[in-house]
């Protein structure tokens, strides 16, 4: 009888944990895509190339596309601060990008991708800084700096972010996890599991989700 009970515990926390990738990855599609990530500090893409990979939005090859079309070059993983002129939420990142080429006033937009926050700005602000939870996009012919500030790692005590990530690394504390990341460029956010020692390293992170078995750091960096 025990094992029975047992069983059924156990196949209810592996549901539970299928549930939560299940809906992580609905997250993930719902504010972006599983392309890889865009970002114009590496490459030249663009809002175009982000809207044609994820949404279906491609331009047609019989039709040209209006010469009054702005374009946008997109960055994953950063924030700009300021010159807000409306906030929207409760919206997926397409709205949000659709929201600020529709209005002759936007010029930048920031995303909050893990509260599904809109901001529409009219100024391009001149600072680009680290931030895991946000996409930017800016009206292409602006170019900001990347920020010299300090880079810190904000503790999620108790929480996880259930992405795959790019690499996994035994390690024996929290602390050792946070260093790793911090160290490597291509490490926005890490889980770290308490209860094997395991440090899970993601590039490109969705929400995080409660879960007492874990602690996980946010790069970022202070306005």
């Amino acid at each position: 009888m025990y094992q029975a009970i047992r069983l059924v515990a156990v196949t209810a926390l592996s549901m539970a944990a299928l549930t939560i990738q299940h809906a992580s990855a609905q997250y993930r599609a719902s504010v972006g895509c599983s392309a890889d990530k865009i970002d114009s500090l590496n490459t030249a893409a663009s809002l175009e190339d982000l809207e044609c990979k994820c949404f279906n939005k491609c331009p047609s090859s019989t039709t040209s596309s209006p010469t009054t079309t702005r374009k946008f070059r997109t960055y994953e993983g950063r924030d700009i601060d300021g010159t807000d002129y409306k906030i929207i939420k409760g919206v997926n990142f397409e709205a949000c990008i659709s929201q600020c080429k529709s209005e002759d006033e936007c010029v930048a937009y920031s995303f909050d991708k893990w509260n599904r926050y809109c901001f529409l700005k009219n100024r391009v602000p001149s600072i680009l800084r680290i931030e895991p939870n946000s996409i930017v996009g800016v009206v292409t012919g602006t170019s900001p700096a990347v920020s010299s500030s300090s880079v810190v790692m904000e503790r999620f005590g108790n929480k996880a972010f259930p992405d795959a990530g790019y690499r996994q690394v035994a390690v024996a504390s929290y602390n050792g996890c946070s260093a790793t990341c911090m160290n490597e460029d291509k490490c926005e956010v890490f889980t770290f599991r308490k209860s094997d020692k395991v440090c899970n390293l993601i590039a490109r992170p969705g929400e995080w989700w409660p879960d007492s078995s874990a602690d996980s750091g946010v790069k970022r960096q202070i306005p």
